[in-house]
């Protein structure tokens, strides 16, 4: 959830390199905004996936924040 006025910049990782940015904004909200993402990518057994918030000016609500993975 983003806090409302404010945005979010995720930065994805695979095995330590930068391979998508993902943002969401929250104008006009009187609260705040779950903005949702997706990012596809091909894994292999091992790589780590991480997220990163992009920036200090990032306004993220932790609680109401999640990632999830499918293996498909």
């Amino acid at each position: 959830m983003v806090h409302s006025g404010k945005y979010s910049h995720i930065t994805v990782q695979v095995n330590g390199s930068s391979k998508a940015i993902l943002y969401g904004y929250a104008k006009g909200y009187p609260t705040y905004y779950s903005p949702s993402q997706s990012y596809v990518t091909d894994l292999k057994k091992g790589d780590q996936v991480n997220l990163y918030s992009g920036s200090t000016t990032t306004h993220i609500h932790p609680p109401y924040s999640t990632f999830t993975g499918y293996r498909v």
